[in-house]
C-alpha cells in the first residue's frame, strides 16, 4: 500500500484530541525526529546527507505503517505535543541551516541530494497530515492549500519549458471548475493555464500573481474570474499576510546547505523539475487535474450537493451583508498591476444558483449592484468586465457556486469568442 492512501485512511479514521504540549517529542515520533537530528548533522556532505535523507523518509514510512506497535500513530493525531514535535521537525530538517563547511560536490551528487529534498519535505508533509488530522486539501504545510502546492509545480514545469502561456486564469474554485484552459488554448491559438486556487478569495489573488510573475513574466492577458457572492466574503488582511509569510518561509527551505544552493527554495521543496516530491498531497490532487493539464480539472455533468459547511457561512457572511472593500481593493490592485505590465486584463463574472442568491437579504438586487460596481472599479483601474452569468442554465450548475462539465464548455467559449473578437 502507498504511503498516500495510508495518510487518507488515517487521516479519514482519526478523530482530533486534546493535548497538554510538553518539551518531549511523543513516542510515536521518536525515531522520526532522531533521523531528523541525523540529517541535520550530516548537512556539510552531499553523500552523508543522501543516505541520512532516506533514512528519514523510511523512519517516517515506518511511523506510517505502524512498524511500531508500542507506540501507535492514531492516539497522538491531533495533539498539541504532537503538532510541536512537527513543527520541530520541519525546523530541524527544512530551516536549520547548516553550520558545516559543504564538502566539494559532484553534479551527480548534487542532483542526488536535491532528489532527497523533495522526497524529505513530502515525507513531512504526509507526517504532517495525519498527525494534523486536517483534510488534505487544506492543510499542506507551507502552502496556502494543497492547490497552490500543485499549481506551484505546474508553474515551475511551465518556467522550465520552452512554451510560454498566453493567457493566465485565476480566481478560486469558482474559476477553476469554470475555465477549461485546453479549450480556451484550441480557441484562442495560444497557451492558457488555469491557475486558479480552491478557496483563495480576491484578497489573496494579488499575491499569489507575484508569484506567478516572479516565474514566468510578462503575459499576454490575464483573467480573473469570480462570482458576486465572493466580495461579501473573507474580509480580512490574514490570507495575504498569511500567502506572504508562507512564500517567504518556502524560500528559506533547506536554503544554508551548501550542495543546494544552485536552486530556489520552491525547487529545493519540489527536489527539482520535474519533481521527486511524491505523496498524499499531489495524489488528492491529481485526483482532481492530471500533471501537465494546466489547471484543467476532471469534471462530469453530476449534480452534487454543496458541503454544509460552506452553506453556513455564506448564510452568516449574508446575515449582515456588507461588501468587504477588502476583496474590492485586491481586485483594483491585481487589474492595475497586470495592465500597467501591458497585459489585457478581464473581469469575468461568473454564474452563482438561484438558491445562493437568495440567501442575501436583497436577493439578486444586492448582486446587480456589485456588479455594477465591480465594472466602474475594473474599467478605472484598466480592465474589462465581462458578465458570463448567461452563459449557463441553473441546470448546468453542479452545485451553488461551480459549474458542471457542459457549464465549463459554454463558459469557455464565451471567453474565448470574448477574447477573440474584441
Amino acid at each position: 500500500m502507498r504511503r498516500s492512501a495510508l495518510i487518507l485512511a488515517l487521516a479519514l479514521g482519526a478523530s482530533a484530541c486534546g493535548g497538554d504540549g510538553g518539551s518531549e517529542p511523543p513516542e510515536a515520533l521518536v525515531p522520526v525526529v532522531a533521523s531528523a537530528e541525523d540529517l541535520a548533522a550530516a548537512c556539510g556532505s552531499a553523500v552523508d546527507w543522501t543516505a541520512a535523507a532516506d533514512d528519514l523518509v523510511a523512519a517516517v514510512d515506518a511511523v506510517l505503517v505502524g512498524n511500531d506497535a508500542a507506540a501507535p500513530l492514531d492516539e497522538i493525531v491531533g495533539t498539541t505535543s504532537a503538532q510541536e514535535a512537527m513543527d520541530g521537525l520541519y525546523e530541524t530538517v527544512v530551516f536549520s541551516g547548516c553550520p558545516l563547511t559543504p564538502e566539494p560536490a559532484t553534479p551527480a551528487q548534487r542532483a542526488d541530494a536535491l532528489a532527497r529534498a523533495g522526497l524529505a519535505s513530502a515525507a513531512l508533509d504526509d507526517l504532517n497530515a495525519v498527525v494534523g488530522g486536517a483534510p488534505l486539501k487544506t492543510s499542506a504545510p507551507l502552502w496556502y492549500v494543497s492547490d497552490h502546492l500543485i499549481q506551484s509545480i505546474e508553474l515551475a514545469d511551465i518556467a522550465a519549458g520552452e512554451a510560454s502561456i498566453d493567457t493566465l486564469i485565476l480566481g478560486s474554485s469558482v474559476a477553476l471548475f469554470g475555465f477549461d484552459p485546453a479549450q480556451l488554448a484550441e480557441a484562442t491559438g495560444g497557451p492558457a493555464w488555469n491557475a486558479a486556487i480552491g478557496g483563495l478569495p480576491p484578497v489573496g489573488q494579488p499575491a499569489w500573481s507575484r508569484q506567478i510573475h516572479e516565474t514566468i513574466g510578462d503575459l499576454e492577458a490575464v483573467v480573473l474570474g469570480l462570482s458576486t457572492f465572493e466580495v461579501f466574503r473573507n474580509c480580512g488582511e490574514g490570507i495575504e499576510d498569511g500567502f506572504e509569510e508562507a512564500t517567504t518561509r518556502r524560500s528559506a527551505a533547506f536554503a544554508e546547505i551548501g550542495f543546494l544552493d544552485e536552486v530556489t527554495g520552491t525547487e529545493r521543496l519540489f527536489g527539482a523539475t520535474p519533481p521527486s516530491y511524491d505523496g498524499a498531497y499531489i495524489e488528492d490532487s491529481r485526483a482532481r487535474f492530471p500533471e501537465g493539464s494546466r489547471g484543467r480539472i476532471r469534471l462530469g455533468d453530476e449534480r452534487v450537493e454543496h458541503p454544509a459547511g460552506s452553506v453556513q457561512a455564506i448564510q452568516a457572511d449574508f446575515r449582515e451583508p456588507q461588501v468587504c472593500e477588502l476583496q474590492l481593493q485586491a481586485i483594483a490592485e491585481l487589474v492595475t498591476t497586470w495592465a500597467d505590465r501591458g497585459a489585457r486584463v478581464v473581469v469575468a463574472l461568473l454564474r452563482s444558483a438561484d438558491e445562493l442568491i437568495a440567501m442575501h437579504p436583497e436577493g439578486q438586487v444586492a448582486h446587480d449592484v456589485v456588479s455594477a460596481d465591480l465594472a466602474e472599479l475594473v474599467e478605472a483601474a484598466g480592465g474589462e468586465l465581462l458578465d458570463l452569468t448567461d452563459a449557463v442554465e441553473p441546470s448546468q450548475l453542479r452545485d451553488l457556486t461551480h459549474v458542471t462539465a457542459t457549464g465549463r464548455r459554454l463558459v469557455t467559449a464565451a471567453l474565448a469568442e470574448y477574447l477573440r473578437g474584441s
